[in-house]
């Protein structure tokens, strides 16, 4: 699998999702966005749902969580967490699940509509 910081631009970084998405047991099928970052912030899995956040964050180079999602919590890196962000795009306001997953030392950020999160984040677990 191709590391996300040799892509040089956001649609080659989609193709190695979508390439490597069936090697991963993570939410690919997600009508949401679903990205899996390490204790740094590297984004290291990121589902097709995901392709405006990472439009707008990647910029066609950084493979990283930008600056100012980790500035509305911290804790978004802690391999403990477990809260709920919202975070605002260009063009919309995205909410997210954080659930840090420590024994595999990373955390799941699990895009979810504010109206039916009842309940998500305990399937989320299930399925991990």
């Amino acid at each position: 699998m191709k590391n996300f910081t040799e892509s040089n631009n956001v649609k080659e970084v989609i193709n190695v999702i979508e390439m490597s998405s069936n090697d991963l047991s993570f939410p690919d099928k997600s009508d949401f966005p679903v990205l899996k970052i390490d204790t740094k912030g590297k984004i290291i899995y990121a589902n097709h749902a995901s392709f405006e956040c990472l439009r707008e964050w990647l910029n066609g180079k950084n493979a990283y969580l930008p600056k100012y999602v980790i500035q509305v919590n911290p804790d978004v890196l802690n391999p403990n967490a477990d809260f709920s962000i919202s975070v605002d795009l260009q063009t919309d306001v995205i909410n997210f699940d954080v659930i840090g997953f420590e024994e595999s030392g990373f955390i799941g950020l699990y895009g979810f509509n504010s109206a039916d999160s009842a309940g998500k984040k305990n399937h989320l677990l299930e399925t991990e």
